[in-house]
């Protein structure tokens, strides 16, 4: 007996990290099937490939909306015979219901489709096509910029003063970045914490993400040239990448980018000492 095929069309979400280079990684497929009612949206659950490609990305809020965009697409399935026409091929008109196209850094490709016998396996094999066929090629990032921070934290906590650090988002025009651990005193300069894991798949990346951090710190004087910011700086675990290292631990120590500090990754409670020391001439007890 031969298989029914229905038909089905997609679309892919890629992630841009600069709209003016127009350079993507593909992050999602979302597959609809009209006659069948089915609607299935793939997405990656890790996103090293993509940390890989454009350092200094922030990927939480990037987790969150992939997560969030996955439960509103299982929450459409089994309604979209109800909500969509039948007689349409509409994965990019759903897509776009969930994330309307505008100028972010999360869009939807052109729309593909053709006929299935099993729209879930399709779904799957234009995953694999995709998307996770180039995550094998591309090694993950060994460890990120919170890993990088975890000993420093524990060693901030052991002298309580973790508590003491607040969030802080500085931003000139559209441009912005939230610092996770930041204080200042009344009337003091604002001191930043900034961990940067170096540990990563590719040398060029490696010295890539300190010119995007050099670049970004010399925007963020313009509108505050006060603050003092700490480099924790993550060393490779491969070494042959240490010269590469070498070269962006020494593009963030040029004074252009104003008041800042380079930390050793493994000076944890040195450093920590520092700090209590420095809140307690500020009046923090």
């Amino acid at each position: 007996m031969k298989t029914r095929q229905t038909p089905f069309s997609y679309v892919v979400l890629r992630y841009m990290h600069d709209v003016f280079t127009r350079e993507f990684v593909n992050v999602g497929v979302l597959l609809y099937a009209p006659k069948v009612g089915f609607l299935g949206f793939e997405k990656l659950s890790a996103l090293d490939r993509v940390k890989g490609t454009f350092p200094g990305l922030q990927s939480g809020s990037l987790r969150d909306l992939l997560g969030f965009l996955q439960s509103r697409a299982a929450d459409l399935h089994g309604k979209t015979l109800d909500t969509f026409d039948q007689n349409s091929l509409a994965a990019e008109t759903i897509a776009k219901s969930l994330l309307p196209t505008d100028d972010s850094a999360l869009q939807w490709s052109t729309p593909g489709g053709g006929i299935t016998a099993n729209p879930e396996q399709t779904l799957k094999e234009l995953f694999e096509r995709l998307i996770t066929r180039h995550e094998k090629a591309h090694p993950p990032t060994r460890r990120e910029d919170a890993d990088v921070w975890k000993p420093f934290q524990i060693a901030f906590r052991k002298r309580d003063i973790l508590s003491r650090f607040q969030e802080k988002t500085l931003s000139v025009g559209e441009l912005r970045h939230r610092f996770e651990n930041a204080w200042q005193p009344p009337g003091g300069y604002l001191r930043l914490f900034q961990p940067l894991s170096f540990d990563l798949a590719e040398r060029s990346n490696i010295v890539e993400k300190a010119v995007h951090w050099s670049a970004l710190l010399r925007q963020f004087r313009k509108v505050d040239s006060g603050f003092h910011i700490y480099l924790i700086m993550g060393r490779p675990s491969d070494k042959s990448h240490l010269a590469a290292f070498n070269q962006a631990y020494e593009t963030l120590a040029e004074e252009n980018s104003g008041p800042k500090e380079l930390v050793q990754e493994d000076d944890a409670l040195g450093f920590a000492e520092v700090v209590e020391k420095d809140l307690k001439a500020a009046g923090y007890n």
